[in-house]
């Protein structure tokens, strides 16, 4: 018995002009995180026209409305959860996790509070006589999207976690 052919389920919501400028941005700069891509889809295309509205006034009177619902992509969780992702699947892009150091007061104190939480158990090996185990982290985790032929400045790809697509 043949397996049951698998069929893209988002590719009538996306627009095919989302792919485009998503493709553009990343052939641009690379690598990019989520928000600077949608940063820069809405600065380089800001009069795109998007697909035509087809549902009726009253099916969308008390739901949210999108950051710019005349865009093809119209909000950071469409991007996230819809282009990109579809993207991924089709092998266009994908996700890196690069180790950089801490820019922001946020990361700052999330990468202490790491190293604290680490510190306990090795400070209480030390004093058992046994040699500390945990790994002290000195940079933050962060995830990049890139073109799927990209190579990194050494001309190697970067550590890519296809989980998190």
């Amino acid at each position: 018995m043949k397996a049951p052919r698998k069929i893209p389920k988002l590719q009538a919501i996306i627009p095919p002009e989302a792919r485009a400028i998503v493709r553009h941005i990343l052939a641009d700069v690379q690598p990019l995180d989520m928000y600077d891509i949608y940063e820069h889809v809405h600065n380089k295309f800001v009069e795109v026209p998007g697909p035509p509205e087809h549902s009726p006034y009253w099916a969308r009177q008390n739901q949210p409305q999108p950051q710019h619902p005349d865009h093809p992509i119209r909000s950071i969780r469409f991007l996230k959860h819809f282009v990109l992702k579809n993207m991924a699947e089709r092998n266009e892009v994908r996700k890196i996790m690069i180790r950089r150091r801490p820019l922001t007061n946020d990361e700052v104190g999330e990468l202490e509070r790491k190293i604290a939480k680490i510190e306990r158990p090795n400070q209480r090996k030390l004093q058992q006589g046994v040699p500390p185990s945990g790994y002290v982290p000195l940079e933050v985790r962060a995830s990049k999207w890139v073109l799927a032929d990209w190579k990194g400045p050494d001309g190697e790809g970067f550590e890519t976690d296809a989980s998190q697509c």
